[in-house]
């Protein structure tokens, strides 16, 4: 049903932050998703590699609470962040092109499954 959420972290997670926090901390994450994948876009037109590096950062960080962090989507992120680092023009609109597809599609899935979880 997922592709790329793992609900059974997710549950690891309810459990050890108990659902208050939970939904206190996905409602920040989901505050600031369209803000931050909006500033993203645009540090990646710019080829600013520094906000490259300094956006993806946390957003990476959010994700891995919700996602297997040794999935592509992850690793594909963090390969937009390293490129940022290392100041890479090649290859940068084709990994942000992935990471916004997946992004949007993790963030989907995650509101579905806080839903669905929170009936």
């Amino acid at each position: 049903m997922y592709k790329l959420i793992d609900p059974d972290l997710i549950r690891q997670r309810i459990e050890e932050w108990e659902l208050e926090l939970f939904i206190e901390i996905f409602n920040i994450f989901k505050e600031s998703y369209h803000k931050n994948m909006e500033e993203i876009a645009e540090v990646v037109r710019i080829r600013d590699f520094k906000g490259i590096k300094d956006k993806v950062h946390p957003l990476k960080t959010n994700f891995k609470y919700f996602c297997d962090e040794y999935s592509e989507f992850i690793k594909n992120t963090q390969e937009l962040e390293n490129k940022g680092d290392r100041k890479e023009s090649a290859g940068l609109d084709q990994l942000h092109d992935y990471f916004a597809r997946h992004a949007d599609l993790a963030y989907n899935e995650l509101e579905q499954f806080v839903k669905e979880f929170t009936k």
